[in-house]
């Protein structure tokens, strides 16, 4: 709009503040514990849900805790943080998508089989969802065959939402801290399978 000549400070539509706003997180593993750390500091009102990990844990990290469905009634944005496995595949649905309020946001930065993209393109054309960001999609990359979706208040990234410099070096070094941590009769930071 500004590089059109205009200049509207609505058109963007209405913003909220983010101190009080509901952030939802599926799956409160590693990343999803990180991103609530930083919610948190930015004054979101942090919400999770993740049925592998106990309700007391998730309230201890300061979130409340709540099942999907109440997640998805109560927030205003929501990010997923799961592993596909055939319990996650599809997660999120017309019915799913439906339960989230008008005007709420979908982050997928995990997988991108969690969420049917056909339901989520018809909830983003009737206007009831704020927007949508997918940094996976299910051909990546996008081919002349399966290109990637486009549609009003999507953005699509290139599986790059984890990249930084620091996160590369991170990508090699972790598993070498890991496997000497093992040889040493030590637990690797961030284990997740225990004997």
């Amino acid at each position: 709009i500004v590089r059109d000549g205009r200049w509207d400070w609505k058109a963007a539509g209405p913003l909220r503040r983010v101190r009080g706003t509901r952030l939802g997180i599926v799956g409160f593993g590693r990343i999803g514990r990180a991103l609530a750390e930083r919610g948190l500091a930015l004054g979101f009102e942090v919400w999770a849900s993740d049925p592998a990990i106990p309700a007391d844990d998730i309230a201890a990290a300061g979130v409340r805790p709540a099942s999907l469905p109440e997640l998805l009634e109560s927030c205003d944005a929501v990010s997923l943080h799961l592993p596909l496995m055939p319990e996650t595949a599809g997660l999120l649905g017309e019915e799913e998508l439906a339960r989230m309020p008008a005007g709420a946001v979908l982050v997928d930065t995990a997988r991108a089989e969690l969420v049917d993209l056909d339901a989520l393109l018809d909830a983003l054309a009737g206007g009831r969802r704020g927007g949508a960001a997918l940094d996976v999609l299910g051909v990546e990359p996008p081919t002349a065959d399966d290109p990637a979706p486009r549609a009003s208040r999507l953005v699509v990234t290139p599986h790059a939402a984890w990249y930084s410099a620091e996160a590369e070096e991170a990508v090699y070094r972790r598993p070498v801290l890991s496997v000497r941590a093992v040889l040493e009769g030590r637990e690797p930071d961030g284990a997740v399978n225990r004997p």
